[in-house]
């Protein structure tokens, strides 16, 4: 699509090198698995309301960075703010985004963070006892 070659086109003006970019469209429940596992950084740029950001939670989990739109559930499902964006339609701010967060010193160590944290939030007893407080 139009926006995807103009994001990639914004990567290619910057320069970012050393990076493998890839435009996912449409992917198995059981290919992302694998795509995580090949990949370090996961873009999530949902032009309308979601739900829950079920995609960025997974990535996280399985140590990618994730840029994801500052909207909806993608905003509650990503813990770190340096990794929400604003202008998700601006392809050149997402390229911007993507270069900022490549480049980080303590990528890892966010990412890990945000792991941590949605580990704690995903455990089942700890949500259990959370719900049977709200029912009593």
């Amino acid at each position: 699509s139009k926006y995807f070659i103009d994001c990639l086109n914004h990567i290619i003006a910057l320069r970012i090198s050393g990076y493998q970019i890839h435009f996912l469209n449409e992917n198995t429940q059981q290919e992302m698995p694998t795509i995580y596992k090949n990949y370090d950084l996961v873009c999530c740029l949902s032009q309308q309301q979601e739900a829950y950001g079920m995609v960025a939670v997974e990535a996280i989990l399985s140590g990618c960075a994730v840029i994801g739109s500052k909207l909806g559930g993608l905003e509650e499902a990503i813990p770190d703010e340096k990794f929400l964006i604003t202008e998700y339609w601006n392809t050149e701010k997402i390229a911007l985004e993507i270069k900022r967060i490549a480049e980080m010193q303590d990528l890892d160590v966010r990412v890990s963070d945000c792991s941590s944290i949605l580990q704690e939030r995903h455990l089942w007893h700890m949500n259990f006892s959370q719900y049977q407080t709200l029912i009593q």
